[in-house]
């Protein structure tokens, strides 16, 4: 029962994740043709790369997880997780320390407020909750810092 729940809820996850990249894209160019080119562009946001991290992590995650693949499992859970948090804990702090910082940016000015909450803070709020009906294994700490500086160093180049 826990597995079928787990399933359910991250294809809902998974789909929510599509919408906000939809989003994304609509509001960064205002309108519908995809190409990798605009997704490219799209990638100098550090929130948009973790919303792509996160649907990645929603779309085999299930797999990866029936397959008995713990380590697999815990390793994308820690990259998401991670991400996901940086992402938000960055955007709150700016934002409660100076929200002109945010509000006043001409580039960032085309992304509604609500969408800017959104974007940055439910993916913490999936993540837990996945964490919560998944229960990844821990990974050792090595591991967990090599794979955060990865993705760190993968992101600034």
């Amino acid at each position: 029962m826990s597995a079928l729940l787990s399933t359910l809820y991250r294809v809902s996850a998974f789909g929510f994740f599509l919408f906000v990249i939809h989003s994304f894209h609509h509001f960064a160019f205002g309108h519908g043709d995809y190409s990798v080119v605009n997704f490219g562009h799209l990638s100098i946001y550090l929130t948009f790369v973790v919303l792509v991290i996160q649907s990645v992590y929603f779309l085999l995650a299930t797999p990866v997880q029936l397959m008995k693949q713990h380590t697999l499992h815990s390793s994308l859970f820690c990259g998401t997780f991670t991400a996901s948090l940086f992402v938000c804990l960055t955007f709150w702090v700016i934002f409660l320390y100076d929200d002109k910082l945010l509000l006043n940016n001409s580039d960032l000015r085309k992304f509604p407020l609500w969408f800017s909450h959104a974007s940055h803070s439910v993916g913490v709020c999936t993540s837990v909750l996945d964490g919560y009906l998944s229960r990844p294994s821990s990974l050792s700490f090595v591991y967990t810092a090599l794979l955060v500086f990865t993705l760190a160093g993968g992101y600034t180049i």
